[in-house]
């Protein structure tokens, strides 16, 4: 047989039986299908309410702060959060940062807005960097004695505190201050120019306009307060507007008066932003955001109904507002027994204005 008949019928063949590709059983191998890919069901994370559990607690030399605990699966590094404060129908506290302190994230609660037992209303608000904002509400009661000041004397000094003089005393019209009352302490220096101390952290926010050398006053932002420290000469490098901080050396008791004229001072009125209280004052950028006492015309302040005030009239409880070891041993009990002394009708804690 000729190649060419041989060739014909391999060619034959072929078309017969197709070659086929065989595993190693002998089976023919079947071409794969792609494998359709699956498309993943996954639901995005969010903020949720269940997520946040916000308490009022306490940080030093600040009172009462709102501690915003997250116990979600969010990352709240990725929102910029801010904090809503109402009391009644009344927003109190609009826009208050939230900040960072040891790890907690954490707003200031003014604490002099309000009394103790006062219920608050909480609005988080947390807004991403593609501007989505959530915002969830909460309720907690406020309950108002949280310390934030350290006592401003040394420990060594010689202090007279029950003196020849009506100490904390409401109802007192023949007061030389002109307003029926007494709502401060009287703490004697036993004829010494005694050193006075910052006891807790803020600004100078005012040097007694009329004269230099009689009345300085520290207030503390992060608590609302004015701190009065009357009758004493403040140190030369001090001016409104200067940050303190505890322990910061201030002033002297004027051995004229042998006495620092103590009060913690409610404003009448608060405003957020230095720029709407008309006070001459260049504060450092740690305050942007917080509220300032409102003042009257010709720099006079107003003060809260001229003591008419229940704040001024829940001491005791008011000494909640000290770090009880740094007072002088024995001081905390003669203010309690004086305070009850000189004001047998008043019922504490108070949570109304109280009338002559």
């Amino acid at each position: 047989m000729n190649k060419y008949y041989v060739v014909l019928i391999f060619l034959i063949l072929l078309n017969l039986f197709p070659l086929t590709s065989c595993s190693n059983n002998g089976e023919p191998l079947q071409q794969s299908e792609p494998e359709e890919e699956l498309e993943a069901n996954t639901e995005e994370v969010s903020l949720s309410e269940d997520g946040f559990a916000p308490s009022i607690d306490t940080l030093p030399y600040r009172g009462a702060v709102l501690f915003i605990n997250y116990e979600g699966e969010v990352d709240l590094s990725d929102y910029v959060l801010h904090v809503d404060i109402s009391h009644g129908k009344d927003v109190t506290q609009e826009n208050m940062p939230v900040e960072e302190v040891d790890g907690n994230l954490v707003a200031t609660i003014v604490d002099l807005m309000y009394l103790p037992g006062d219920k608050l209303d909480f609005v988080i608000r947390a807004k991403n960097d593609i501007g989505e904002e959530h915002k969830f509400k909460y309720s907690l009661v406020y309950d108002g004695y949280y310390p934030w000041k350290d006592w401003m004397l040394d420990l060594s000094a010689n202090v007279i505190l029950d003196h020849n003089w009506h100490q904390f005393k409401y109802d007192y019209p023949d007061c030389s201050n002109r307003l029926g009352s007494h709502s401060s302490w009287d703490f004697y220096a036993g004829g010494e120019a005694l050193n006075v101390y910052s006891g807790t952290v803020g600004f100078v926010l005012r040097i007694h306009p009329a004269s230099v050398e009689d009345n300085l006053e520290i207030y503390n932002p992060y608590v609302g307060a004015i701190v009065q420290y009357g009758h004493t000469k403040h140190t030369d490098d001090l001016y409104m507007g200067k940050d303190v901080e505890p322990g910061d050396y201030i002033a002297n008791v004027l051995l004229s008066w042998d006495h620092i004229h103590y009060s913690v001072i409610r404003p009448y009125r608060y405003t957020k932003g230095v720029s709407n209280t008309g006070l001459p004052l260049n504060l450092s950028d740690r305050w942007d955001g917080y509220y300032f006492p409102i003042i009257s015309e010709q720099g006079r302040f107003i003060y809260h109904d001229d003591y008419n005030d229940p704040f001024y009239w829940h001491e005791p409880t008011t000494l909640g507002y000290w770090y009880e070891g740094t007072l002088p041993d024995g001081i905390k009990d003669s203010m309690i027994e004086i305070f009850q002394r000189e004001n047998p009708d008043v019922i504490l804690p108070v949570k109304e204005p109280l009338s002559n």
